[in-house]
């Protein structure tokens, strides 16, 4: 079995989360998990469905090939196919909470992987006006949803407090 998770993601360190880990290596079961994308500070998320995933199939046996957050079909791959909606694990999404300068250093580092440069002109565009890409260009930035649940996993308050964020308990 394996769980990967991207670098600006912390995985959940609640009881809960293990025991349903350790019960999907168990029945040897592909997981669909609750990502927590959040954004601008420690107590907004991205509204379901925006920007990026919510449900993301990080967990399966290791011989299935593991996928990215883009959109897959029934049928591409057999993680997500049987992959199941498993509440207990989360994962803690950071990378919206760089500031803007730092957001697109990655944004540049990732594309020049991919493609050789960057080449989206969402994010050139937006880092030309000066301007968070996901600001430039989406309606939802009005409809951030509060975080409410009042926990935050250890790792992830250090990086908080490592960045001048407060966190509110």
């Amino acid at each position: 079995m394996s769980i990967y998770l991207d670098a600006d993601e912390v995985l959940d360190d609640r009881p809960e989360c293990y025991t349903a880990l350790q019960e999907a290596v168990a029945q040897k079961k592909s997981l669909r998990v609750d990502r927590l994308n959040l954004y601008k500070s420690p107590e907004l998320l991205i509204p379901f469905d925006k920007c990026c995933g919510k449900w993301v199939v990080r967990v399966g046996p290791t011989e299935y090939e593991s996928v990215s957050d883009q959109p897959v079909h029934k049928g591409e791959y057999q993680i997500v196919d049987e992959a199941a909606k498993e509440p207990r694990v989360k994962i803690w999404h950071l990378g919206f909470l760089r500031d803007q300068k730092a957001f697109y250093r990655k944004a540049r580092a990732v594309f020049s992987m991919w493609e050789g440069e960057l080449r989206d002109q969402r994010l050139i565009a937006a880092e030309e006006a000066n301007k968070p890409v996901w600001e430039a260009e989406n309606e939802w930035i009005n409809d951030l949803v509060p975080h409410n649940e009042g926990y935050y996993p250890k790792a992830v308050k250090k990086w908080l407090e490592d960045r001048g964020h407060l966190i509110i308990e």
